[in-house]
């Protein structure tokens, strides 16, 4: 089983970095974990340095942005893209 974080946020850079902390500072047994951080469009310039900034030492980070502004329900159903053709949420 593969483990991955994929976290939605808007405009709230103090509880996502206090998130990131305890992601970061979690113990994954050595397994690689991929993270990825989705972004609506109208994010706050805080929140795009933090995810910027962001070291992520337990596998590959991703960061995705939303173009047009979409709103919690297409965030949420846009967060989970399959990484093969028989993949499961």
């Amino acid at each position: 089983m593969r483990i991955s974080v994929n976290i939605v946020t808007q405009n709230r850079a103090n509880s996502l970095a206090r998130l990131l902390k305890s992601l970061s500072n979690a113990y994954y047994l050595g397994d690689e974990i991929p993270i990825t951080l989705n972004m609506d469009s109208k994010e706050d310039e805080a929140t795009i340095r933090l995810v910027g900034s962001f070291d992520w030492p337990h596998g590959p980070k991703t960061l995705r942005r939303r173009i047009i502004q979409g709103g919690l329900i297409r965030a949420v159903s846009e967060s989970w893209y399959p990484s093969e053709l028989v993949s499961s949420a």
